[in-house]
């Protein structure tokens, strides 16, 4: 006897999570954690694996990628200490660093004689944040609360030659490194004479300088190169610093205005391409313009439950394997980032996560990317299908669906879900009225293939709820069609 289909939402499927919108006006999914769409569907996140024997016990912040003739090695650094990975072992190569492991400030109250534990962005104790480069074999930190160091063989000491004692950023162009907001001047920049990042002081017979931009809006957030220039971002500007030769050596000029950066790790540079998490908004440049890349519902997900306070410690990354730029952020609720969102720049679709990673990096000089959780692990992303022994729970929830029929019940008797892979199951949830509590049923294993399942439900509006919670689970949903009758009305 031939099946009555009343929804196929196979089209609708890859169209990602919209958290905040009207439940109705959404594509399909209003809540979900931990999936990835492309162009055929939607799949559980990969896992990820904790990578050699842990020595530090707070956050990282901050990681950088060298190769020589002879290994790959990944730099990173927490709190107080820089440590060194090099594809078995780890090892620290730097100690006794003095860095502030969360963000604070007191700001005067005129209206009275205290003074008020409020952030406002600009007073007060910045995180520490490492930020690393290379010069040739040698290779450069700086977390802005202790002297910048260089590590020639083997391990970190003092950089000699600048005049300024901290640094935000370091940033390698051509012969040079550039220091961005110094303790000189928070928006200003130094650089090296060429070819030599231990000659920092300005003489006639040198090539380093200094110089202040004056018209930034704030102090300089983050600094990254793009094409062949730098893109320096305060709050709610971004300028583009080039070489413009003897004897200047370097020149700004403004390139955006109403866009910035939220911290020195929120730019993730991609070809001639940077992904921006600013203050409010997410956006993508070229250096000369820039388009937004959220929606209202990714706004309100992020920017309505969010820690202005510790907004230094946002990290963003690029996820080549799913051609993702990936953020995570601090909730209001939490020192620590705790959240994350996922933006695919091949089909433009938004996804949510819920891991606590401290800081990321992109595959490059190793064959996969890394990550760091907040006690201080090294982890190897995008490999098995659990986090590092715990089980990834992967969630999706449809909008209420009335079949555009609104005022008939939808009598239930099958569901038909393509899936491949294991673990997925799905509920069936149904309203009277969209102000009514959603009346769940049991959760269901999903059937391997495209088969039916048979169920007896009935609503004027329906929900799915598609779930997995196993340490291996692993699967890829395509297609959805649901079965039975429109009855009467109520």
């Amino acid at each position: 006897m031939p099946r009555n289909k009343i929804a196929e939402l196979d089209k609708a499927v890859a169209t990602g999570i919209w958290p905040k919108r009207f439940a109705l006006n959404a594509p399909l999914w209003i809540d979900g954690s931990n999936v990835q769409f492309d162009e055929k569907g939607v799949s559980k996140m990969k896992g990820y694996r904790v990578t050699g024997t842990k020595i530090g016990t707070t956050p990282v912040r901050g990681m950088f990628q060298h190769t020589t003739a002879s290994s790959a090695n990944l730099f990173y650094g927490d709190q107080t200490n820089l440590y060194l990975w090099n594809g078995a072992t780890i090892t620290s190569v730097g100690s006794g660093y003095t860095g502030s492991l969360d963000s604070s400030s007191t700001i005067w109250d005129s209206g009275s004689t205290v003074w008020d534990a409020t952030w406002d962005g600009n007073f007060g104790t910045l995180a520490s944040v490492w930020s690393m480069t290379d010069f040739g074999t040698w290779v450069l930190a700086t977390n802005g609360k202790d002297a910048p160091q260089i590590n020639k063989a083997g391990s970190f000491g003092t950089l000699s030659g600048p005049d300024f004692t901290t640094a935000e950023i370091l940033v390698k162009s051509g012969p040079h490194i550039l220091a961005f907001n110094t303790s000189i001047n928070s928006r200003g920049f130094a650089w090296c004479s060429a070819d030599d990042p231990e000659t920092w002081i300005p003489t006639s017979a040198n090539s380093a300088g200094d110089l202040v931009i004056r018209e930034i809006d704030s102090e300089i957030v983050a600094a990254a190169s793009i094409a062949n220039q730098i893109a320096v971002y305060g709050e709610k500007s971004m300028y583009l610093v080039r070489y413009i030769g003897s004897p200047l050596y370097f020149g700004y000029r403004k390139a955006l205005s109403n866009r910035g950066a939220s911290s020195k790790s929120s730019v993730v540079t991609l070809g001639r391409k940077q992904y921006v998490m600013s203050e409010d908004a997410f956006y993508v440049t070229d250096g000369s313009s820039f388009q937004d890349i959220d929606n209202d519902d990714i706004r309100a997900q992020v920017f309505d439950d969010f820690n202005t306070g510790q907004q230094k410690k946002i990290v963003g990354w690029h996820d080549e394997e799913n051609t993702e730029i990936r953020w995570y952020y601090p909730t209001a609720s939490s020192l620590e980032n705790n959240a994350g969102v996922g933006y695919n720049y091949l089909t433009s679709i938004w996804t949510i996560y819920t891991e606590s990673k401290t800081s990321a990096i992109s595959r490059e000089v190793f064959t996969s990317p890394f990550s760091t959780g907040t006690d201080g692990k090294l982890f190897v992303d995008n490999v098995g299908e659990d986090a590092d022994g715990t089980a990834i729970t992967a969630m999706l929830q449809s909008k209420p669906l009335d079949l555009d029929n609104e005022d008939n019940i939808k009598e239930l008797d099958a569901i038909r879900v393509g899936y491949v892979g294991s673990g997925l199951t799905f509920r069936i949830g149904v309203q009277g009225k969209l102000s009514d509590a959603i009346t769940w049923g049991d959760y269901i294993s999903a059937k391997v293939g495209f088969d039916f399942t048979e169920l007896r439900k009935s609503g004027r509006y329906i929900s799915i709820e598609f779930k997995s919670a196993g340490l291996t689970d692993s699967w890829e949903l395509s297609s959805i069609g649901i079965y039975g009758r429109l009855a009467g009305t109520r």
